[in-house]
């Protein structure tokens, strides 16, 4: 499956590994009610990467990768955030764990790769 070269500036941003505190103690997420939560009406942002996505507490995204706009949709499903985002076109579908320490986010991808820590805004 090729993907469109919109996606790819995305995905190499969710791969790069971000510094995290050593001190942090995160909790897993493991239900819609605990995301919600936490993040629901909320915008998490990854400054280092240039990405901010606004949580609806209904399944909505809006936000922006470095500078473009980006929308979709987000979804849990069994112990996992699952997000369908489009910027420019449809991006591959994929789920994460999340953890939380009370002010960040830490999203794992199911699919491997390293996590990618957001702040609350």
């Amino acid at each position: 499956m090729a993907w469109p070269i919109a996606a790819v500036p995305l995905m190499l941003l969710m791969a790069v590994s971000q510094p995290t505190e050593a001190s942090a103690e995160y909790s897993p997420v493991t239900s819609r009610a605990d995301f919600v939560g936490a993040v629901g009406g909320r915008t998490m942002v990854a400054p280092m990467l240039g990405l901010s996505l606004r949580i609806g507490q209904s399944g909505g995204v809006g936000g922006s990768a470095q500078g473009r706009q980006l929308e979709g949709s987000w979804d849990w499903r069994g112990n996992a955030l699952c997000l369908d985002l489009t910027i420019d076109s449809d991006l591959p579908s994929n789920c994460q764990s999340v953890e939380f320490d009370g002010t960040r986010l830490r999203l794992t991808p199911n699919s491997g790769g390293s996590p990618v820590v957001f702040m609350l805004g």
